[in-house]
């Protein structure tokens, strides 16, 4: 049973994509690519989220709306943020069939920690959702898994460090060896999923010029950074405050 607080996190990102087309396999897969596709446009996306800030009462003076793909969910540690948005995924599978997720953490025992809430509570969201997801660690060694994430229509779920990309001699990015997709970088094919990226503490070095330019060749659909102390703020959906959380 989710506390209150989980709850209105996790509609809260839903509710961004109110009224998009359901993703299917008719309308989301090309040439063994399966994708994220929303059918809203940017303003239709900002009017949700205009709406979604006012219903969550978030001062206007803290909501900092811009129009732009990212939102910013503020809750402090220990309130279940990695069960959120882990359960979040569920969500959007089931309400608009969006299936590529990318979760972006700071540090390798946090992406752990992000592993362990996902095997604690699997069977659980299994029964809710009547789905089977894929959450797994991006390993350079295991491109069978990439492979799944890039061409599987049921929810995947990538556990990743900023490490694991930014650099061009990575795995991801090399463009001349053996195991290409389609005859392109891992992370090119990786874009054309435009995966939803949670974004774990991104003050931690995930807001750094470079790392956002790797950000952007992922071309993600959205992606929502979910912190209790964020250093840069943009359309703040919804605040879980220190006196709440206590």
């Amino acid at each position: 049973e989710n506390p209150q607080h989980q709850i209105t996190a996790i509609h809260s990102v839903v509710e961004v994509f109110r009224g998009m087309e359901k993703n299917t396999y008719d309308n989301a897969h090309m040439e063994d690519i399966h994708s994220n596709v929303c059918s809203l446009s940017l303003q239709e996306l900002m009017n949700n989220i205009k709406r979604i800030i006012t219903e969550n009462n978030v001062p206007a003076n803290q909501s900092c709306i811009i129009e732009s793909n990212d939102a910013c969910i503020e809750m402090e540690t220990g309130t279940g943020k990695t069960l959120t948005y882990i359960q979040t995924a569920y969500e959007l599978y089931k309400e608009y069939g969006l299936t590529k997720f990318i979760v972006l953490v700071p540090s390798i025992p946090i992406r752990q920690g992000v592993i362990d809430t996902f095997d604690s509570f699997k069977e659980q969201l299994e029964d809710k959702y009547d789905v089977q997801a894929n959450a797994f660690v991006y390993d350079s060694s295991k491109l069978s898994k990439l492979r799944d994430f890039i061409t599987q229509d049921t929810p995947q779920i990538m556990v990743m460090t900023m490490a694991s990309f930014n650099s061009d001699d990575k795995i991801l990015n090399q463009s001349e060896r053996e195991g290409l997709f389609n005859n392109e970088s891992y992370l090119k094919a990786i874009a054309h999923t435009h995966p939803i990226i949670f974004m774990d503490e991104p003050q931690e070095g995930m807001d750094t010029d470079n790392s956002k330019a790797w950000l952007a060749q992922l071309e993600p659909l959205f992606k929502f950074r979910y912190s209790a102390t964020h250093a840069e703020k943009m359309n703040v959906l919804y605040q879980l405050t220190p006196s709440e959380s206590y």
